[in-house]
Formats: structure tokens, C-alpha cells, sequence
């Protein structure tokens, strides 16, 4: 069989798919990216397909059947509740009934083009509004399920991520019931290093099934590590405490992701964890488990998912433990070309100790990790917060240490309930520049939003600063360090705020020299003089108040004969 290369646009993996049919979609073995098998050109080894039913001369019978090819592409293999030459009509009736409304049979060619360009190359969705909400600004990636979208919530005026179900999952009665059983479970989860879930729905008007979430101003962990390669312990551990913490929120409503991997943790440019994809969880109820069908990403499912058994929590310990591998040493805790190596290597072998790879590494590190990723579900971490415990314990040189809170300003040691410091009585409480929240002093992220405590305070700085320029009139130099603490913290209440301020004094200023052009337009020189004295002692340093000044000068005899000198801005 000849050799059919193509490259993964997300991570470069080259391999071969000759095997598959053309127009057949495949997953990256690599980074989990869904591709689409390119259709060979018209050439003697490979002709260009027919549709079926088409005519010698090449116009398509009309066929219903081929007609419904068209329409929707389905993941192979195809869906079993939908019967094979059902009318895109009847498709579009039945998926819509899930929801008990009715879908417009003419909208059906942009739904089930999700993903095919058009033939100018744009995606047919950019630019739509879905459920008169959320304007679709532009792609950010395709999984097995549906396609990412960044939008604008018109509404709120905030961007979000938007998930469209692929039409072959939307053709499913039972997968689309469980989308939105599963996202709405999901929406209840509230905590700062998971990704919030705002709404789910099903779009008449253009006949999609959206999710929409939380956008995240950061790379996925898989983009940093392909970047940086191993993390630094301490970055690994941070960021595997924060994902403990998140999965722990979920585990208590009995919620497990089962597809934890690092292209589903995003890191924020603050360096907070943001667990993705919490829309297609599973809930778990019992001692029944979760039984369903198999899913996830073959390198991190323990053998329990690769069975369609995933029980608890467990299954999502096992997952992060197999990330957590691959962040201390950028390898995989087991291998295989496919999924029945993989769950064979897992079954019979035993993944080598991350000190092997590192032996810079705490020693004590890699009894957590394989505690994690041990094969017997009941040998495993039975919650989340343990994994936490253990990691922290680890860093902190253990409980004596870790009972003590140091000073930020003298180093004194004090105890953990301690307010004020024994050796130079500062405050040992401060709070959050983001959401006002108390932490002790030093703490990097704020136990009640999840806030990067230093970076935030960096970003009050710059609103402290440009604040003191709009004291003197400096309005500009005021906008750019606004401007600096937006794109470092886009939500800041307290730089919405000041911007507020800022505009306000502008138009106080603008007034003020409006006022005074037409005065000396008028030929009212002395009332454009007492104007100005007003004008300077609010704005003592404004270029546009130094300006008009020029032309009242020019306007009134002095009685000194000399002009009084005029301050000058120096941005």
C-alpha cells in the first residue's frame, strides 16, 4: 500500500493514513488533535470520487441517501439512532425534538458544515451569533466532540469560549441528552481552577448545540511543556496542587472529567490552573459507578475507563498522576502504538521512577507519583486533597515547618493563626487587590478567587500610579499605565474603576478649555483669565490647559509685560 504522510497542525506528529478512507477523520496519536483525511486530487493512481449516485457526466442522481452524505459528515463509524438515507430534513426534525422545539430544515447546511471551510476558505460560522447571545469571533481548535470558537457575549460584553457539538455527535438522541444532563451538572461547579461553565443550549436559528465557557487568557500545559520541556519541581508541583484542588470541587459532587491531560489544564499568563472541558464529565452515583462507553485519551486512562468502568474520582487521580509523570520528565508512564498496547503495558509493566529520568529530583517525590498511577484502583489516592497534603508536606520539609507562617518583611516565625508579627509587629494579613478577600501575608494566590496575589498588587501599582498623574493633569501618562494594568489583569474591578475616573477627568478638563477658547472668542479676556487660574490649579500640568493658556495670554495686555511661564508635559 503506498504512503499517505500528513502533519498535525497543533503539534507536527507526521504519520501515515493511507489506511483510512479519504474524508475520514483520525485522531493525532500525539496530542489528541482530530484531523480530516485529505481527499486525494484527480490523478491516474487516484481519481476524483464520485458522490454517490452521480451520473457519468457527473451530475448526482437525486438521491436521498447521497444528499444526506453530504449534509452531515459522521465520525466513523456512523451513529446508530440515525438510519442510514434519512433526509437531512428528518435529521434536523430529530435532533432538534430533543429539546422540544423545531429546527428550520434550511438551516441545517451550516450546522452540519461545522469545521468544512467554505469555498472562499472561511469557517461558515465566524461572525454568527449564536442564540442571539455570543458572536463568534474567530477558531481555536477541533476535538472528537465539537469545535472551540472564541465569542463575544454581546450582552455582557465579555469574551467567552464557545464549544458547537460536531453533527455527527448532534445526530446522537442519546449523546446530545447527555450533553446537557452532563454541562448543566457541571455549571453548578464554581472554583478558581476550573473553568466555569455559563450556559447550554440548542440554537434554532442556526441549528447548533453550543456550550459556552469561561475564556482563558493563557496556553494549555502541553504547549508550555513542548516549549520548556520538564518543568522545575517546584512549577510542577504548583500547578499539580492547583489541579488537585479543582478536581477535589468536582469529586465532591460526584463529578469525574475523565479526560485529564495537559491539553485540558490551562495555565494563565498569573500562573493559575484552569481545569478545561468539564462539559462532557460524567456523573458518578454510588456503588453502580459510571459505567459507559469507553472515552478519554488512551496514555491516561487508568484500566477501569479503558473498560467503560470508571468508578470515582479515582479514574481522574490516575490521569493527573500520568500528567504529573510527564511534566517532572517530559515521558510517558507507559507506551504502545495504540490503545491495547497501552492497556497491556499498563497491565504487565512497571512504569520506571521518575528519579530515573531526574535525579535532581526529591526522593520523596515519586512515591506520590506512583501512588497515583497504580494500576489497583484501591491502592490508589482515594481524594484529591490528600495528593495535596502529601505535595505540600513535601515542599514544606514537613508538619513542624509547615506549621509555621514567616514574615514577609523581617522573616520571624509565627504561628499559623498569628495576625501580627512577633518580630515587627506588621500585619500578617493583607488583601486580595482583586477581590478584597483576607490571606496571610506572602501568600502567592488567593484562597477566594484563586488571584495571583503579587501580580494583582503589581497591577495596583500601575493604578496608583496613573491615579497620581490625574492629580496633576497628566491625563495621557495616566491612560498608558491604565493601559499596562488591563492587559496584566483584564478583569481588575479596580482598573475599570479608574478608567471611569480618567474619562471623567478628561471631559472636566475639555470642558474647562472649551470654556475658555470661547471667553477669549467672545472677547471676555479677564473672565477667560479666572477660567484659566481654575483650569491650572486642577490640571497644573496639562498639555491642553498649557495650550489655551498661550492663546488668553495673547488675548490680555499684562500688566508686567511678561508672559507667566507655562508648565510643559514631558510624555
Amino acid at each position: 500500500m503506498s504512503r499517505k504522510i500528513i502533519s498535525c497542525p497543533a503539534c507536527n506528529a507526521r504519520f501515515d493514513v493511507a489506511k483510512y478512507p479519504p474524508g475520514s477523520r483520525v485522531r493525532c496519536g500525539r496530542c489528541s488533535q482530530v484531523l480530516t483525511v485529505p481527499t486525494p486530487t484527480g490523478t491516474a493512481e487516484h481519481p476524483p470520487a464520485q458522490p454517490p449516485g452521480a451520473t457519468k457526466g457527473g451530475s448526482p442522481a437525486p438521491s436521498p441517501k447521497s444528499v444526506s452524505r453530504r449534509e452531515i459528515p459522521v465520525d466513523p463509524p456512523a451513529s446508530k439512532s440515525v438510519a442510514r438515507g434519512a433526509p437531512p430534513a428528518k435529521r434536523t426534525q430529530d435532533i432538534a425534538s430533543l429539546s422540544g422545539t423545531s429546527a428550520k430544515p434550511e438551516t441545517a447546511p451550516l450546522a452540519t458544515s461545522l469545521g468544512t471551510p467554505t469555498p472562499e476558505g472561511r469557517d461558515p460560522l465566524l461572525g454568527r451569533v449564536i442564540n442571539g447571545q455570543f458572536k463568534i469571533v474567530r477558531k481555536l481548535g477541533e476535538g472528537g466532540y465539537g469545535a472551540v470558537y472564541e465569542a463575544k457575549d454581546v450582552n455582557l460584553e465579555r469574551r467567552i469560549a464557545l464549544k458547537i457539538m460536531l453533527p455527527s455527535r448532534a445526530a446522537s438522541r442519546e449523546y446530545v441528552a447527555k450533553f446537557f444532563r452532563e454541562a448543566r451538572t457541571a455549571a453548578q461547579l464554581s472554583h478558581p481552577n476550573v473553568v466555569a461553565v455559563h450556559g447550554v443550549g440548542l440554537d434554532k436559528e442556526n441549528n447548533v448545540y453550543f456550550l459556552a465557557m469561561e475564556y482563558v487568557e493563557g496556553r494549555t500545559l502541553h504547549d508550555v511543556l513542548q516549549e520548556r520541556g520538564p518543568l522545575p519541581v517546584t512549577d510542577a508541583v504548583d500547578y499539580m496542587v492547583q489541579s488537585c484542588r479543582g478536581l477535589a470541587a468536582a469529586h465532591e459532587r460526584n463529578i469525574i472529567h475523565r479526560d485529564i491531560k495537559p491539553g485540558n489544564l490551562m495555565i494563565t499568563p498569573g500562573g493559575t490552573i484552569k481545569i478545561a472541558d468539564f462539559g462532557l464529565a460524567k456523573v458518578y452515583e454510588g456503588e453502580g459507578g459510571a459505567q459507559s462507553t469507553v472515552i478519554g485519551t488512551p496514555y491516561f486512562m487508568p484500566p477501569e475507563q479503558f473498560e467503560g468502568k470508571a468508578k470515582d474520582g479515582r479514574t481522574d487521580i490516575y490521569a493527573l498522576g500520568v500528567t504529573f509523570y510527564y511534566m517532572l520528565t517530559l515521558q510517558r508512564a507507559h507506551t504502545g502504538a495504540g490503545p491495547a498496547q497501552i492497556l497491556l503495558s499498563v497491565m504487565t509493566k512497571e512504569p520506571i521512577s521518575v528519579l530515573e529520568h531526574r535525579p535532581e529530583l526529591p526522593e520523596g517525590i515519586w512515591p506520590i507519583v506512583r501512588r497515583m498511577i497504580d494500576r489497583d484502583v484501591d491502592r490508589r489516592y482515594a481524594n484529591c486533597l490528600d495528593i495535596a497534603r502529601d505535595l505540600d508536606q513535601l515542599m514544606g520539609g514537613g508538619e513542624e515547618e509547615a506549621e509555621q507562617v514567616y514574615c514577609p518583611s523581617c522573616g520571624a516565625p509565627n504561628a499559623v493563626d498569628a495576625t501580627q508579627c512577633s518580630g515587627c509587629s506588621v500585619s500578617l494579613l493583607e488583601k486580595c487587590p482583586a477581590c478584597g478577600g483576607e490571606d496571610a501575608a506572602g501568600t502567592k494566590f488567593c484562597g477566594n478567587c484563586g488571584a495571583n496575589i503579587p501580580a494583582e498588587r503589581a497591577v495596583s501599582a500601575l493604578v496608583e500610579e496613573a491615579r497620581q498623574f490625574v492629580a496633576v493633569g497628566r491625563l495621557a501618562r495616566a491612560r498608558e499605565k491604565l493601559q499596562q494594568a488591563q492587559e496584566r489583569s483584564p478583569e481588575n474591578l479596580g482598573v475599570a474603576e479608574a478608567m471611569k475616573e480618567l474619562d471623567a477627568k478628561r471631559e472636566q478638563r475639555d470642558g474647562h478649555r472649551d470654556a475658555i477658547r470661547e471667553l477669549v472668542a467672545r472677547g471676555r479676556a479677564a473672565e477667560a483669565t479666572e477660567r484659566l487660574k481654575l483650569a491650572r490649579a486642577q490640571f497644573p500640568e496639562s498639555v491642553e490647559i498649557a495650550e489655551v493658556a498661550n492663546e488668553v495670554e495673547a488675548a490680555t495686555v499684562l500688566v508686567d509685560g511678561k508672559p507667566e511661564e507655562v508648565p510643559h508635559d514631558d510624555f
